[in-house]
């Protein structure tokens, strides 16, 4: 589609008037999978297991609300007799993630499931719930 004379006007003077600003945007574009990768990288030190941490049980960082929507996703499917396709499944899980405040914690496994038990199942199922009904009436497939 082609731009208006106005359109063109407006960029132009943009850029001449914020001539580093339209720079940065070019220098942006270029430089994102390069922070993608730097983000991947700093993701993987951070939660790097050393040979010797394996030997005594894990400790790293859980989400607990991410474990429990995982483990509740398919009671709350069948329940409500909702699409099972992977599509669905993943679009449920991201829409309840959203409306649930995470809850971090870094323990070992064990220390992980113990949380888990401790953390009131009302909320998580709640927001499976409004997913579910959300991605039913909507699915993207």
């Amino acid at each position: 589609m082609a731009r208006t004379r106005k359109e063109m006007d407006k960029e132009t003077m943009f850029n001449k008037i914020m001539p580093s600003f339209a720079e940065h945007l070019v220098s942006q574009d270029a430089s994102a999978s390069y922070r993608e990768s730097s983000l991947n990288n700093d993701r993987s030190a951070l939660f790097a297991q050393s040979s010797s941490a394996s030997d005594q049980g894990a400790i790293m960082a859980y989400n607990i609300t991410e474990r429990l929507v995982l483990k509740n996703v398919d009671e709350v499917i069948s329940r409500f007799n909702c699409c099972r396709c992977d599509r669905c499944r993943r679009d449920i899980v991201a829409y309840a993630l959203n409306l649930l405040p995470a809850k971090y914690i870094v323990a070992d496994l064990q220390s992980v499931e113990k949380a888990e038990e401790e953390y009131t199942r009302k909320p998580v199922l709640d927001a499976l719930i409004k997913a579910c009904l959300k991605v039913r009436a909507n699915p993207r497939h």
